[in-house]
Formats: structure tokens, C-alpha cells, sequence
């Protein structure tokens, strides 16, 4: 997935990157409860999703952690709650707006 502020992700991006979390054993994070790490210009920010039951299709809603100088720590500056037809379209609004909130911070 391409780290340019500029760049679209398009459903080929998505794809691989849900398969890239599928090989990785993190196919089900709700599963796992696992966070999501996305870099995006030099920032990483972590991807939680919330499901209302363990075989949903779709999580309920996402949240957004800035990671603190203290490690485990963090600070949530997003939420966003569904509905989502599917795991992808919950990443990709998700990812979006974690995007948007550096490109908010950098300017």
C-alpha cells in the first residue's frame, strides 16, 4: 500500500492488504483482539476494531491510537462507528481517516 499523501487505495490495495493480515495469522483480529499498525508519512498510528460477536462480518466500530512515549500507552484521537458491509470497508474508512489526521497534524 502506497505511503504518499496523494495516493487513492483502490479495492487491488485492499485486497492485498487483507490478504497480507490473513497470511500474517491475523485473519480475524477480532479473534485475536490484536491492533492494527498503519505507517503513513513517517507516523504510526494503530487500528482497533470492535465486534459485537467473534464471526461477524463487519466490526461494530474502529478506533484510532496515537502511540505515547510510554510504550503500551496511548492516546485515542479517532472513532468511528459503523455500520460497515465488511472487514474492508470498515479498514479502508478507518485508514482514511487515520490519514487524514496526520496529514491534519503535519500542516
Amino acid at each position: 500500500m502506497a505511503n504518499c499523501p496523494d495516493s487513492e487505495r483502490n479495492e487491488e490495495e485492499l485486497q492485498i492488504l487483507f490478504n497480507f493480515v490473513q497470511a500474517s495469522g491475523r485473519c480475524v483480529s477480532h479473534n485475536l483482539d490484536l491492533p492494527i499498525a498503519h505507517a503513513y508519512r513517517g507516523h504510526t498510528l494503530f487500528l482497533k476494531f470492535e465486534w459485537k460477536k467473534p464471526n461477524d462480518q463487519a466490526p461494530v466500530s474502529a478506533t484510532i491510537v496515537e502511540p505515547a512515549t510510554v510504550d503500551g500507552l496511548g492516546k485515542v484521537v479517532g472513532e468511528l462507528t459503523g455500520p460497515w458491509p465488511d472487514y474492508l470497508s470498515a479498514l479502508n474508512e478507518t485508514l482514511d481517516a487515520a490519514e487524514r489526521w496526520i496529514d491534519r497534524q503535519l500542516n
